[in-house]
């Protein structure tokens, strides 16, 4: 996966479109505009770059003095110019090479390329929404990864227990190749890749499974099948583990 393409071509997306519409507010993310989300976004791929430039095992922050925060005036040249840090970083710096992470199982360059390019296209789908624009789908490759780093991920680490008492549901994308089965349990969500059948069934699109797993597109959108409240209780649980 090209992740420093998926990330480039949304950053710059976003960027293009807060210039015209910083004071918009952003539908997903309660109080925000579409500047606020620039301004984090662009904290977010600072720390990326620091992690790269410096190798730290700490987690960086702006109260321990490692980032600078968002300025007043100037948000989105100032997130633009990190984000060309960021990648410059990312591709002078061994993917396998150990930094901070907040999931046991990453903690590489790698890691935070995968995970920078999830941040930044969820924010991306963010800030067409908010400027009105249609919504470009997220690259189907990408889409399905992204469903895997929400339940290997940020469920596991997270998530809200308990997820449930047992209940199934299948995920299957339409136009790439992408099942799963989850059971949702006392302490964690099982997952097996494959066919098979639940007490629901959630079936779209590659990029409306993600989109719809990061609450940026409503189950309605998508085919649902059996028990729909089991699909609910995937979302909420997301929704708790991703805020």
């Amino acid at each position: 996966m090209d992740w420093l393409h998926h990330i480039e071509a949304d950053g710059r997306r976003i960027h293009g479109l807060a210039r015209t519409h910083a004071d918009a507010a952003v539908p997903a993310c309660d109080g925000w505009t579409v500047a606020g989300l620039v301004g984090h976004l662009g904290l977010i791929h600072q720390r990326a770059a620091y992690l790269c430039r410096t190798g730290d095992m700490a987690r960086p922050s702006q109260k321990g003095g490692q980032l600078e925060p968002p300025p007043a005036d100037g948000v989105v040249d100032w997130a633009a110019a990190w984000l060309d840090e960021m990648l410059a970083r990312f591709r002078a710096t061994d993917p396998d090479a150990e930094m901070y992470s907040f999931f046991p199982g990453g903690g590489t360059a790698g890691w935070w390329q995968r995970r920078m390019a999830h941040e930044t296209a969820v924010h991306r789908v963010d800030v067409e929404q908010a400027a009105g624009e249609p919504v470009r789908p997220v690259d189907a490759d990408l889409a399905i990864d992204g469903v895997d780093e929400v339940l290997e991920v940020f469920l596991p680490t997270f998530g809200p227990r308990p997820f449930g008492a047992g209940e199934t549901l299948h995920l299957h994308a339409t136009d790439a190749e992408g099942e799963w089965n989850l059971t949702l349990g006392a302490d964690a969500v099982d997952v097996e890749r494959g066919h098979g059948k639940g007490d629901a069934a959630v079936r779209g699109t590659a990029s409306s499974l993600y989109l719809w797993l990061w609450g940026r597109q409503d189950l309605p959108s998508l085919e649902v099948f059996g028990e729909a409240s089991v699909a609910a209780s995937l979302r909420t649980a997301v929704s708790r583990s991703t805020a």
